[in-house]
């Protein structure tokens, strides 16, 4: 989908009916062609919006959550870094949060998105926010 610009609520609309990619009329060319290849790869490519905001956006309109489920085997280590995933911290932020090595947050990530089968931290934040894996309301 191109657009001039694209707010969370309309955003929210597009990834219901299946639009995997979003990029802005102004965005550069690489960035339509990075979206492209991210879109052929079966996964997301939606811009600028931040997956903090775009989790908070989603967290309105979905149902309740079931948090205290975990049918996908996820550790409790796994289960706090999708936490830090969907309020949008990095590697980085992450490392430092847990006192690990950015390495060791990569293979941890690494495991979550083979157990979830999800292939980038946006779907990530999508699909645990769906699967009650996070609280709604962070």
């Amino acid at each position: 989908m191109l657009a001039e610009r694209i707010g969370q609520e309309q955003l929210i609309n597009v990834l219901r009916i299946g639009v995997r990619g979003v990029v802005l009329r102004e965005a550069p060319t690489s960035v339509l062609y990075d979206s492209i290849r991210c879109v052929l790869r079966d996964q997301y490519a939606l811009g600028p919006p931040q997956i903090s905001d775009l989790v908070r956006a989603l967290a309105g309109s979905a149902g309740p959550s079931d948090s205290g489920r975990n049918p996908f085997r996820l550790t409790r280590r796994e289960m706090d870094m999708v936490s830090a995933v969907a309020l949008g911290e990095t590697n980085k932020e992450v490392a430092r949060h847990f006192s690990i090595s950015e390495e060791t947050v990569k293979r941890h990530l690494s495991s979550i998105f083979d157990k979830l089968g999800v292939f980038s931290r946006l779907e990530l934040a999508i699909f645990a926010l769906n699967h009650g894996l996070i609280d709604g309301d962070a």
